[in-house]
């Protein structure tokens, strides 16, 4: 029988900055058998599809330490507690990480990373129009090429695995589904 699991204990194991993990101890409404779980807290996050008056989309180019490779995303990161919302933060993330911005911004939507452990949504948003207005703002730990490539490329780069980045690709494809922007 489906029901809500009850919590019995929940205890910080680590705060590592950008996430926190939990032990918990839960009671299956099934079995009525506690387990020991382990669940991921972290800010919510936000990917920003910008897209130029010409109908390119601005990409990022990254290292990324935990593939120990170079990446091609979207513009994104966490939602600060500070921003008013998720288009807000992907406002803020494009500017620092492009110098682009926009003043026409949508929320696609959002969907659950990784429900089977983390606690956070990653909201998508498409920013139409974008203009280059000035220079990048990266965080120290930031390195960030930025790549015009029209929705074509963008297609045939993931297709052949070039873009991989599994969350990126759901953006992309949330944002196709619900008609925000063609391949």
């Amino acid at each position: 029988m489906l029901g809500d699991w009850k919590i019995v204990e929940s205890k910080l194991a680590m705060d590592c900055k950008v996430f926190s993990v939990y032990r918990e101890k839960v009671i299956s409404p099934r079995t009525r058998k506690e387990v020991e779980i382990y669940r991921l807290t972290s800010n919510n996050w936000v990917n920003v599809i910008p897209i130029t008056p010409e109908g390119d989309i601005v990409m990022v180019k990254q290292y990324r330490h935990g593939t120990r490779s170079f990446t091609l995303e979207v513009p994104g990161g966490l939602v600060d507690d500070s921003d008013t919302s998720p288009v807000e933060a992907g406002r803020r993330e494009l500017l620092e990480e492009t110098g682009y911005t926009s003043d026409h911004i949508e929320l696609v939507g959002g969907i659950s990373p990784q429900p089977a452990i983390f606690s956070n949504i990653l909201y998508t948003c498409v920013a139409r129009d974008v203009q280059k207005v000035a220079e990048q703002n990266l965080d120290e730990g930031e390195d960030i090429e930025i790549k015009l490539l029209s929705p074509k490329e963008v297609k045939k780069l993931i297709s052949e695995g070039v873009i991989n980045h599994a969350l990126v690709i759901a953006s992309l494809a949330l944002a196709a589904i619900k008609g925000f922007i063609e391949f």
